[in-house]
Parts: structure tokens; C-alpha cells; sequence
């Protein structure tokens, strides 16, 4: 008989033995369902920026385990700005491109500055990490003048009543 198979559910290294096998070449990875809590969204643009100035992060698409899928699977990530408990405008600001590995490079240009709220949702599940603060400085984006942005947010709002909370 020559049907074998065997499946590993767990991330990292893992070692299959085929010895004594001559009909197995190669042995295939593929990774599992797409999981929105394992999904990463990296780079600076999930922190903030300059106002006027471009922004970028990639969302990185994972199964269960913490694999990366690439290219494999056709997804529908939603990316959505916000700004206390209004949308940014009609336009979403945020375009997005699959890269070739099937990473997702997203890119926005804020005109306002402020703190913001951004939103990367998997089938309407937020990603590992979303919602993200994102502060959209006047001049150029520091750490300390994300910080002093915050700041100065945190205080405001300390004085004033929550917003209404809204899905969008």
C-alpha cells in the first residue's frame, strides 16, 4: 500500500521521518485556515505618522499555529480609520495591495492631525493587536511628539464625556 499521510498541528520545526519509503520525494507544508487573533499588522503606520505625510504597514495573514499562509488563500481583510466616534469621511484612506508573497501593504495619508483609531478586520474579527491608536502628529512624527500628542489627548478627555461607541 502506498497511501501514508500524516498532519502536524503545531507551529514551528518539525521533523517527519520517511525512511524506508522509496516512493515519497518531497514532503508539502501547507498551512491551515486563516485565523484573524494569529493575523499581524507590522510597521509604522499601525503608530502613527506626519500629517500630510505617506504611512505604511503590512498586515501579515496567519493560520492557527502562527504560520504564514502567503499566497495561498484569498482573503478580505477591512481596514477602517476613525476619529472619536466618527468616521474619518465618506473614502476610507487606507489603500491596500497584495504583494506576491500574499502579504497585504496598506498605505494612508492623513491630512488632520490627531489620534486616531484603526480598525484591521478579518471577516469582521479584529486582528491580533486591533483596534490600534494611531497619532497623526503636525510636524515630523517622533516619539516624542507621539507622546506629547497623547498626552495631551489623554488629558482632554479626562475632562469630557465618553463619545458614543459605534460599530462601523
Amino acid at each position: 500500500q502506498h497511501g501514508w499521510g500524516n498532519t502536524l498541528t503545531a507551529s514551528g520545526e518539525q521533523q517527519v521521518s520517511v525512511a524506508r519509503c522509496p516512493t515519497i520525494s518531497a514532503v508539502e507544508w501547507l498551512p491551515g485556515d486563516v485565523c484573524a487573533q494569529q493575523c499581524k499588522a507590522e510597521g509604522m503606520g499601525v503608530v502613527g505618522g506626519a500629517a500630510g505625510s505617506l504611512a505604511r504597514f503590512t498586515i501579515i495573514p496567519k493560520d492557527a499555529h502562527g504560520n504564514i499562509l502567503g499566497n495561498l488563500h484569498d482573503l478580505a481583510f477591512t481596514v477602517r480609520m476613525s476619529r472619536g466616534s466618527c468616521k474619518t469621511g465618506r473614502a476610507n484612506p487606507i489603500k491596500m495591495a497584495r504583494t506576491e508573497d500574499g502579504n497585504i501593504i496598506c498605505t494612508y495619508t492623513m491630512a488632520i492631525s490627531g489620534v486616531y483609531s484603526l480598525s484591521v478586520l478579518l471577516m469582521d474579527q479584529h486582528i491580533a493587536g486591533s483596534q490600534f491608536k494611531i497619532a497623526i502628529t503636525e510636524g515630523p512624527f517622533t516619539e516624542d511628539s507621539q507622546a506629547e500628542l497623547l498626552k495631551r489627548t489623554d488629558a482632554r478627555s479626562k475632562h469630557m464625556p465618553a463619545p458614543e461607541q459605534r460599530n462601523w
